[in-house]
């Protein structure tokens, strides 16, 4: 009897203790970025199919990119990702800052890794508001230009940047309303990169900010033809996305650590005009 009695408590805890391993398998989003030669996503290619989840915050919600599809991205402290679920807008609701863990498999679509629907369902825990979202990092349009790394990693894709003072080289913002997506070539003095306006924006009909603005978004690819290791773009989500004038100076170099030592550090950068 008292043998029995500890068999049950032994599958007990064994279960248990299952069960708590399976709810802490928490894939990190910068997994996804990590590709084959081809710039496909590794998690994308595994045979048999392996199920992911991953938890991030909203920081592209809904409606946005798509009115028909469920199309946003979340992003953990390691990075961000797509979640895209076809002719789901509305059934699985993203609102800015929401706290959510999603599951499903990873997929390439023209290079971008996404949680897709495509290959199986999609499904959505909401874990409330986050305590935080996530700040855009500080980026220059060379570094979303050659997104995609020699090691096969593309850590930017899905990730919240922001630009410093670009101007547009090709294309025309558009003040009025139009009826396909606008993509517009943007640069600083690293280089040029694309911003992406999708017909759905708010920011498709707004006022063209001028020579010089900064932008922030979400990093995405469409690259069509392999190997899937270009097309870098950025898409602004809101009008406050949008900062028209560069008020102050303009960076050339971003700040970067001259010295550091255990009292202190020097940063040194390069503007556009003397300042102080």
């Amino acid at each position: 009897m008292r043998l029995a009695r500890a068999l049950v408590c032994c599958l007990a805890f064994l279960t248990l203790a299952c069960g708590a391993a399976q709810a802490q398998l928490i894939t990190p989003i910068d997994s996804l970025h990590w590709c084959n030669s081809n710039g496909l996503p590794l998690l994308a290619l595994q045979l048999p199919r392996r199920l992911v989840t991953v938890q991030g915050t909203v920081t592209f919600p809904d409606s946005l990119n798509s009115t028909a599809n469920t199309d946003v991205y979340i992003q953990d402290a390691t990075g961000g990702c797509n979640v895209f679920v076809a002719g789901a807008i509305g059934t699985n609701h993203f609102g800015y800052g929401d706290s959510v863990q999603v599951r499903g498999y990873v997929k390439a679509f023209n290079g971008t890794a996404e949680i897709d629907s495509g290959s199986a369902f999609v499904t959505v825990t909401h874990l409330g508001s986050a305590s935080f979202v996530p700040a855009p990092g500080l980026y220059a349009c060379s570094d979303i230009f050659n997104a995609y790394k020699f090691n096969n990693h593309d850590g930017l894709e899905g990730s919240l940047v922001t630009l410093s003072g670009v101007h547009i080289t090709s294309g025309v913002w558009p003040t009025l309303v139009s009826s396909a997506n606008v993509t517009l070539t943007i640069a600083d003095a690293t280089g040029s990169t694309t911003l992406f306006i999708p017909k759905s924006s708010v920011l498709n009909g707004s006022p063209d900010p001028g020579a010089k603005f900064d932008v922030t978004g979400v990093i995405k690819q469409f690259d069509s033809t392999s190997p899937y290791t270009s097309g870098y773009e950025i898409i602004p989500r809101f009008r406050s996305d949008i900062v028209a004038g560069c008020l102050g100076p303009a960076y050339l170099t971003l700040p970067q650590v001259a010295t550091i030592d255990s009292l202190g550090a020097t940063l040194s950068w390069i503007t556009d005009t003397p300042s102080s």
